[in-house]
């Protein structure tokens, strides 16, 4: 199997949401954060990859010229209907396989720090939707069948009590909605990382909460406690990073 190719671009562009739904408080039940009544500025990292057996290289920042600098809702891709980050992600998609015609494209858009969106030739029409949380806490590594030497002579500088900034993020695939536009609410996503992920872990000793907590068995404690209200029929994926050389990820 061919290693895929891949190119990072940047754009900066804005837009207003033109939610379906004319009360201000329905509108941030469904899209949260990501709604502004004046529109919505914002900094995109498009991530493309391909199977090199297609081609080498392509003018990608050509391509994406089109939407740099640009207000969507001037764009014809995006003349009715709400604009979302899922609706950006399908239409920047379909632009470009039209470009290029490549049958291996892969696109994901990350809009600042805390959300993405992504399709590829597999999973399109659907779209895959993110939103991710930070919190910090302490633990150690520790067994509590061992002796303190054996615990530092097994975990060595993690046996002492340090902390962590988290970083996690939750994935959902699934089909666009065709009234809102998204995959599912975000406001309730946020709604759930606030509580389930935020609100129990921020600021204490994971290991009085846990036990002896490793990057798995914390990822997997979220994953417990999040599977009690995410729906069935949709599809997730969650993902812990710890630290820049420790990351984990689980399927639903």
């Amino acid at each position: 199997m061919n290693e895929r190719l891949g190119a990072l671009l940047y754009i900066s562009s804005g837009y207003k949401s033109r939610p379906p739904l004319k009360v201000v408080g329905e509108v941030a039940q469904i899209y949260g954060l990501d709604w502004g009544p004046e529109g919505i500025g914002a900094n995109f990292l498009i991530d493309v990859n391909w199977d090199p057996a297609e081609g080498e290289s392509f003018p990608w920042k050509n391509y994406l010229n089109y939407w740099d600098h640009k207000f969507f809702n001037d764009l014809p891709e995006f003349s009715t209907g709400p604009i979302t980050l899922e609706r950006i992600c399908l239409k920047i998609f379909e632009y470009l396989q039209n470009k290029t015609q490549l049958k291996s494209l892969s696109l994901k858009i990350k809009q600042g720090d805390f959300q993405y969106a992504m399709t590829d030739f597999i999973i399109y029409p659907n779209v895959a939707w993110a939103k991710s949380i930070k919190f910090n806490s302490l633990h150690r590594h520790h067994n509590e069948t061992l002796t303190i030497e054996e615990n530092q002579q097994i975990f060595r500088k993690c046996s002492q009590v340090h902390g962590h900034e988290y970083f996690f993020t939750l994935e959902t695939l699934g089909p666009i909605d065709g009234n809102t536009q998204v995959v599912m609410a975000h406001y309730q996503i946020e709604q759930w990382l606030q509580k389930k992920v935020f609100e129990p872990l921020h600021g204490i000793f994971l290991n009085d909460l846990i036990g002896n907590t490793s990057g798995e068995t914390l990822l997997l404690y979220l994953k417990k406690q999040l599977s009690t209200v995410l729906p069935n029929h949709l599809k997730w994926k969650y993902f812990l990073k710890e630290t820049k050389k420790n990351s984990f990820s689980l399927d639903s």
